[in-house]
This record gives structure tokens, C-alpha cells and sequence, in this order.
């Protein structure tokens, strides 16, 4: 029963990692691609807030 399931496990494994390299990294036609964070200017500006309530929300899809 086991040597049945690691052929398929294996076929699954490079299933992911092929559609993870060649799919996963591009916007759907149409949508624009995500903007990179700028952790430096972010750190500025909450800190140039010190006088108002400041607020930083981590959300994820998952």
C-alpha cells in the first residue's frame, strides 16, 4: 500500500514545484502586478506619527 503512494506523492511534489516556477510569479493579463514594500519609508512615516493613533494591519490570504 505504501509503495503505491509515494510514486503519486512524488508526481504531485513536481506537479507543485513546476506550476510554483513556471505559473505562480505572473499577475493575470490585465491586472497589474503588485507594488514592492518600502520597509524604510514605511518606518518614517509611522514614526513621523508619533502625535496620531497608528495602526499597521497584517493581513493574509491564507
Amino acid at each position: 500500500m505504501k509503495r503505491n503512494l509515494v510514486p503519486k506523492l512524488l508526481t504531485a511534489l513536481l506537479v507543485i514545484v513546476l506550476w510554483y516556477v513556471f505559473g505562480a510569479h505572473r499577475p493575470p493579463a490585465g491586472q497589474p502586478a503588485l507594488a514592492a514594500m518600502d520597509l524604510a519609508k514605511l518606518r518614517t512615516d509611522f514614526n513621523a506619527a508619533k502625535d496620531r493613533t497608528r495602526l499597521i494591519l497584517l493581513l493574509s490570504p491564507t
